[in-house]
């Protein structure tokens, strides 16, 4: 019975550590659609699918004749795993990197690296797949030499998506990993129940496995909430990159939203739940055009209503990912008011979440305070201003109460707007 006792946790364990895989890969699904990629199930996602989908896109985006992944292998050796285009001229310009040292240079950089090819004519892009743990392998690329100028907007693509599908590599090889660990056990949970003999020869040798398997089925569930955190940033970073001018806005929005969560009694839990929301809650943004979002004036009526659906948009695109927390409903209602003078559904009352209230508040603080296209920052004293003249008909008086004690620190424009 001790036995089944730890088989049936560890079952468990594999469960909760499968349903993070089915989480992970719609959040995937999500960066791949908003970097128009075409659709991929949680179903279909591999290596192969990944590389591939990766590489068509980045080749097509920077019009290379020829493109292609170099992994790192069992012996720490870079092979080429997936291309397109002439593979032999891969290899040639590969070889002359490595020589001059090039190659190894453009491995310790987190962007893309731009060189002239042996031709003399076309040009080679570098860039590194890394996760914040380990590098998985590097893009090369070759462009045509009658190829347009480069936009910081194609270059800090290429980052993103590489970096990101280097993260989901990570994961699919660890969740193998596990896979395998845990199909091993298993079979060596059969084979000690078919006598009590066998068991009484074998159990030392089981706890032994069973303590190792816990400790790195643990540390993958770890391994794996750092990838969706990075994925999920990611995602947040895609929005900001559109508008230089708010860049930050998300992080500063969430740190201090999870703060006030803490104060007004939400458990550490639902806390985080109200973080992981305010990075993505202006994520709707995406859908409004960039002229009007770094506009340098106040927006006519019309601009204002388009900037107004983008709770909703933002809803529509984290609906279907099964977070822990209710992180779509949260971004839909962080524009909402206690009195139902807020937008888009003109909510009141106890049908606005306490995570969307924190969101409010901490939203205002920060547009108010920071710099804006059509206008410098106005400063804490306008903050709480606002604040002070709302508390009660738009903004909850729990979380201004606990929104205002916290501005009182000396330190709160450093911790939490800088």
């Amino acid at each position: 019975m001790r036995y089944r006792g730890v088989s049936d946790d560890l079952e468990y364990q594999l469960a909760s550590l499968k349903e993070r895989h089915r989480f992970v890969d719609k959040v995937l699904d999500i960066v791949l659609r908003l970097n128009d990629f075409s659709f991929v199930s949680g179903s279909t996602v591999s290596r192969e699918v990944v590389l591939g989908e990766t590489l068509r896109r980045v080749k097509r985006l920077f019009e290379c004749s020829s493109a292609g992944f170099y992994l790192v292998d069992d012996e720490a050796a870079f092979s080429l795993a997936r291309f397109e285009g002439d593979g032999g001229r891969l290899e040639a310009e590969r070889k002359i990197l490595l020589k001059d040292g090039s190659f190894a240079w453009a491995l310790n950089r987190n962007k893309p690296v731009l060189l002239k090819a042996s031709d003399g004519d076309s040009t080679v892009l570098l860039h590194a797949m890394s996760t914040s743990t380990r590098t998985m392998g590097m893009f090369l690329g070759i462009m045509n030499s009658d190829r347009g100028a480069l936009l910081d907007s194609h270059l800090y693509f290429v980052t993103v998506v590489l970096n990101s599908a280097a993260s989901v590599l990570q994961y699919l090889e660890l969740f193998s990993m596990v896979r395998g660990l845990n199909e091993d056990l298993e079979l060596k949970v059969e084979e000690l129940t078919k006598s009590e003999r066998e068991l009484t020869l074998y159990k030392e040798d089981l706890e032994r496995l069973v303590q190792l398997r816990t400790s790195e089925l643990a540390d993958a569930n770890a391994r794996l909430g750092d990838t969706v955190i990075g994925v999920v940033d990611a995602m947040g970073k895609i929005v900001e990159s559109r508008d230089p001018y708010t860049a930050g806005h998300q992080r500063r929005v969430a740190s201090i939203a999870s703060t006030l969560a803490g104060m007004v009694g939400m458990s550490e839990d639902e806390a985080e739940g109200v973080r992981i929301a305010g990075l993505v809650h202006d994520i709707g943004k995406i859908a409004i055009p960039a002229e009007i979002l770094t506009k340098p004036a106040k927006l006519n009526k019309l601009e204002f209503k388009m900037v107004q659906t983008h709770p909703e948009a933002g809803f529509d695109m984290l609906r279907s990912i099964v977070f822990p927390w209710p992180v779509a409903d949260m971004v839909r209602q962080h524009h909402e008011r206690l009195d139902g003078s807020g937008y888009p559904k003109g909510l009141s009352g106890d049908e606005i979440l306490m995570g969307a209230r924190c969101l409010a508040v901490a939203d205002v603080v920060e547009a108010i305070s920071s710099h804006r296209p059509y206008r410098p920052g106005l400063g804490i004293e306008e903050a709480v201003l606002e604040l002070k003249l709302n508390r009660g008909s738009g903004y909850d008086p729990k979380v201004v109460d606990a929104c205002l004690e916290l501005m009182e620190d000396p330190s709160f424009m450093e911790r939490y707007l800088s």
